[in-house]
């Protein structure tokens, strides 16, 4: 008899536990281009490569592992 109260107990507390418990799904990642990331964490590094198009090339390239093509532009005297 006691088993069986024990028993009955615990299928009651398990319902009871599962219905206050929801399970809450969070929303997909969004996809970010490896370009943005880095211009979020460095935005000085557009006017080092010299200009947007340089960078994302630069970024692209280092990303995938492939070759890079910059634009010349003009550039800056050292002093």
């Amino acid at each position: 008899m006691r088993s069986l109260l024990l028993v009955a107990a615990l299928a009651l507390s398990t319902n009871a536990l599962a219905q206050a418990v929801q399970t809450q799904t969070l929303p997909a990642p969004t996809q970010v281009s490896p370009a943005l990331e880095v211009q979020r964490l460095a935005p000085q590094l557009v006017a080092f490569a010299g200009g947007d198009a340089n960078f994302q090339n630069l970024v692209n390239g280092l990303a995938s592992g492939t070759l890079v093509t910059l634009s010349t532009g003009t550039q800056c005297a050292s002093r």
